[in-house]
């Protein structure tokens, strides 16, 4: 396998999952046969709420079932007991107390996404859950990547934030992360 996307995603007061099924249906719509081949759609379900992560995996499973029984997409979770405490955390950012531990978590997030996508493929593409992509994007990100002159273990396919940062050596950002996530920086 050539490159796993990964999609974290909790539950928006806003819309629900609505965002996540129209990414998951754009990245499905504006690859080609071939270039299906070559990805997996990983998502994680993230969620603390046990009864939101399972909102979110029927959800999935009602719009994408062919494509989780066909390898395409794959869903994960994770039990609340992984995640260390999200309490008496520094402030930072001049955010807020809750801020502060939903950037602390997603940090966790990412690093255990990155934990389990590294098995999955030799690239790894990380993107929100609410994103729009291009057609013929997976060939774009392999001419990329295969232009690379020099040795790299992050790419950016985007300015805004982390999304769309392509991944090569997992095993060493995975546990920096999740060692350093009181910092609430994703250090890449």
């Amino acid at each position: 396998m050539y490159l796993t996307i990964g999609i974290p995603t909790i539950y928006r007061e806003a819309n629900g999952f609505s965002y996540l099924v129209d990414t998951v249906q754009d990245i499905i719509i504006k690859t080609s046969q071939s270039e299906k081949s070559q990805i997996r759609i990983l998502i994680f379900a993230a969620d603390f709420n046990e009864t939101l992560r399972e909102l979110a995996i029927s959800l999935l499973v009602h719009h994408y079932q062919p494509y989780l029984y066909n390898g395409l997409i794959t869903i994960i979770t994770v039990q609340n007991n992984i995640y260390p405490s999200f309490e008496n955390l520094k402030l930072n950012f001049n955010d807020t107390e809750e801020r502060v531990r939903w950037r602390s978590k997603q940090v966790i997030d990412y690093a255990l996404m990155f934990r389990f996508g590294r098995r999955l493929s030799r690239y790894y593409l990380q993107i929100e859950d609410d994103v729009i992509c291009s057609f013929n994007f997976v060939e774009a990100i392999k001419d990329f990547v295969e232009n690379q002159n020099e040795y790299w273990v992050t790419l950016e396919f985007s300015n805004l934030g982390f999304i769309g940062k392509g991944l090569g050596h997992l095993p060493y950002s995975s546990g920096y992360e999740q060692k350093n996530f009181q910092a609430q920086v994703t250090y890449m």
